[in-house]
């Protein structure tokens, strides 16, 4: 079992706390659990709060969490939809000469979170976001964009595919 999950709630809130705020946060199971955490679209199985991985004891704890991390995670929300216009708006690098000293690097956290979610995720977090907070030409050139954001429209294909055929 994972020592996280024995922190006391104040000491788990402020482990959270900090994660949300890492943008270079890289450890695996951190990202997972920040996923679990700001994902409004959970499903709580049987062993979902069981799971070796997870940092979040139960139920009550994880709505415990999210209300104490309101503000950090509206927070994070806004960033991650800049990362994901950033990804959009990146997109079309092939075709625009760019000096390779201009792209950002995606943060590892944004990564790992786009990684784990789906179109269908982002797009619910655009709408809990304030979005005239976010200047478009801000936006940064993304580095490797087109192949993140491949795999999210892949992801979503595969989804919609699979529940087309139940």
């Amino acid at each position: 079992m994972n020592e996280i999950k024995n922190f006391s709630f104040e000491k788990k809130l402020n482990y959270f706390k900090n994660l949300l705020n890492n943008k270079d946060c890289s450890e695996p199971t951190d990202i997972l659990n920040i996923f679990r955490l700001i994902n409004a679209h959970n499903v709580f199985d049987d062993n979902f709060f069981e799971h070796e991985q997870s940092y979040i004891n139960d139920i009550a704890e994880y709505i415990d969490l999210r209300q104490e991390l309101k503000d950090e995670i509206q927070e994070f929300y806004t960033h991650l939809v800049f990362w994901y216009l950033s990804l959009i708006a990146s997109c079309d690098l092939p075709l625009s000469p760019i000096d390779e000293k201009d792209l950002k690097e995606l943060p590892s956290l944004y990564f790992g979170i786009f990684s784990l979610g789906t179109i269908s995720l982002f797009a619910n977090i655009m709408n809990k976001v304030n979005n005239m907070s976010i200047q478009m030409n801000e936006l940064f050139k993304v580095k490797n964009a087109f192949t993140v954001f491949g795999e999210l429209v892949s992801k979503h294909a595969m989804s919609a595919f699979f529940l087309k055929n139940i």
